[in-house]
């Protein structure tokens, strides 16, 4: 059965959200997070913040700083693939400028943040409205497009459950998806992609334009991320999976719902700062549809915040503001990244005690 699309702007314009609750609750009861168990210190801070899982390196003394301070752990899992994802040519040129490849590595880091600045670059966000920039990753990641694609990334996951064997007395919770998405937003112009995408037209009788190109696109973001679920819980069936929808897929950029994951997080709130209206909505069609593909999956709504120079500075009320929202849509979970950035702000951490933290 074809997949059916509507451009990027008449989807987000028609979505519909779901009725919210007619008490919406006052905080989170889950709280999921990236990160949060790089150092004791950290542990410390995401556990009084009400954390309750967490993204982790597969490391014994992360796991086991999990095990102590009562968050579950997640190991971190992204794109396996035969081959680095191919864009256009105008857009690898961007991904280029955009990486600071021309720039002498003494001054790379600060010119390309300036660069990021000028050019509103989203780093993997939807692109702001009308910019009129190509929107790209600056970082190419590997193709997980068709049966190759699948196959590396069991391997993928098959190493890293033999390299957790070799750990005594440590244990994981599941893993955790990030990262595995298109560079360009859009697909892959791999050769071998583009006779894949070629022969799932043919099969489904569908002429070749960018509407049923990017139906193909979005069923191999669903394929490989539903088989690497089916994969892990064909290992161990106890394992979740929480993930981050990310880079954004354009043509539709809320299909998190068509996931197996257990805890499926979708961008409502960026890092750059959205219009209120947007994170209702968003969050709204997150819970709302959680169940419409998968009766055992929860959406959760994912925030972002940085303090780096390239990212709009949230100020509390504005973090505030998003959490409210985002709790009157009827979300009880929320997913946040970065936690490192916001456990420095002591008033973003009474903020995230305030909503996350269970009550005394």
């Amino acid at each position: 059965m074809a997949v059916l699309f509507f451009g990027f702007n008449l989807l987000v314009g028609a979505l519909v959200a779901a009725e919210p609750p007619d008490a919406a609750p006052r905080r989170f009861s889950r709280f999921f997070v990236f990160g949060a168990l790089q150092s004791e210190e950290l542990a410390r801070k995401a556990q009084a913040c009400g954390v309750t899982d967490s993204s982790v390196a597969l490391d014994a003394a992360q796991l086991e700083r999990a095990r102590r301070h009562g968050i579950r752990a997640y190991v971190g899992f992204g794109p396996c693939g035969p081959h680095t994802q191919v864009m256009a040519p105008e857009e690898l040129a961007r991904a280029r400028f955009l990486g600071g490849s021309d720039i002498p590595r003494t001054n790379r880091v600060a010119a390309r943040l300036e660069r990021w600045r000028q050019a509103n670059y989203q780093h993997g966000g939807e692109p702001r409205p009308h910019s009129g920039a190509i929107e790209v990753m600056y970082e190419v990641s590997q193709c997980f497009i068709g049966e190759a694609g699948r196959a590396a990334g069991r391997r993928g996951l098959d190493e890293s459950v033999a390299k957790l064997k070799t750990m005594e007395g440590v244990s994981i919770d599941g893993f955790a998806f990030d990262y595995i998405g298109y560079a360009n937003f859009k697909g892959c112009y791999h050769p071998d992609c583009l006779a894949l995408c070629r022969r799932y037209l043919e099969d489904q009788g569908l002429d070749d334009n960018e509407t049923n190109r990017n139906a193909f696109y979005l069923a191999e973001l669903v394929a490989y991320n539903n088989a690497m679920v089916d994969h892990i819980k064909g290992i161990n069936s106890e394992w979740k999976v929480m993930n981050h929808v990310y880079p954004a897929f354009l043509p539709e950029p809320l299909y998190g719902n068509r996931l197996k994951v257990d805890y499926c997080g979708q961008t409502v709130a960026w890092y750059f700062v959205w219009p209120e209206e947007r994170v209702r909505r968003y969050a709204s069609v997150t819970v709302g549809r959680q169940h419409q593909h998968f009766g055992h999956v929860k959406g959760v709504p994912f925030v972002g915040f940085g303090r780096s120079a390239a990212f709009d500075h949230k100020t509390p009320a504005i973090l505030e503001r998003e959490l409210k929202a985002i709790l009157e849509s009827g979300a009880d979970s929320l997913m946040l990244h970065t936690f490192k950035e916001a456990a420095d702000d002591p008033e973003i951490v009474a903020l995230l005690m305030k909503y996350c933290a269970p009550e005394p």
